[in-house]
């Protein structure tokens, strides 16, 4: 347990009889013994930012999901029908909190100063696919999950396509950072999902 709340034990005993439900009904769970619960989360902290520096041991996790983009085909539409959606994988599955990639291969057309829907992918299954992967078949292995709204300002350029390429970023925190660079790298725009929201089906 960490967080001073845990100091009650009533709330600490219930927490164990619901882990001991799910794990071990008939032995339940055993409360491992910590140091001060008001300074845990503290201490967890300090001793992750010696971890950063190669002073500790580093217990890894990496994306329990592969996470993708949806990208609109260039074909023609069916009347009645929306666009083709193709997947264009940004972080693959395994993929170690606090690292990035810039996703290679793509570059696309982004209108600034207008609402846009960015569709947001993921999947369990597809642990091999590799950042920049664009695939044109993924329905039944690839999940719709919730889409962003948003609008990505640009002073003066409001409604104009700029070309931009990806960067993905999975961050300590569990969200994961979509940058949009601009072709001259003078302009750059953030789009945040939160990545352990999402796996918590």
């Amino acid at each position: 347990f960490n967080g001073g709340v845990f100091k009650a034990i009533p709330l600490r005993q219930r927490m164990l009889d619901v882990l001991g439900q799910w794990i071990n009904p008939k032995a339940g769970v055993r409360e491992l013994l910590g140091a001060d619960l008001d300074r845990a989360v503290a201490g967890g902290a300090a001793y992750y930012g010696l971890v950063r520096r190669g002073k500790g041991i580093r217990i890894r996790g990496g994306a329990g999901r592969s996470y993708y983009i949806g990208v609109e085909t260039s074909l023609p539409a069916v009347p009645g029908s929306p666009p083709p959606i193709k997947a264009l994988c940004v972080v693959p599955f395994g993929m170690e909190e606090g690292t990035e990639s810039d996703v290679p291969g793509q570059e696309f057309g982004l209108i600034v100063g207008e609402a846009a829907d960015f569709r947001f992918l993921g999947s369990t299954v597809r642990h091999n696919d590799t950042v920049g992967t664009l695939l044109d078949e993924w329905q039944g292995q690839i999940d719709e999950l919730a889409p962003m709204s948003t609008t990505l300002e640009a002073p003066g350029k409001q409604g104009q396509m700029v070309p931009v390429h990806l960067h993905s970023k999975v961050t300590e925190v569990g969200t994961l950072e979509l940058w949009c660079i601009s072709r001259d790298g003078k302009q750059k725009w953030k789009l945040e999902f939160s990545v352990r929201e999402q796996q918590a089906d």
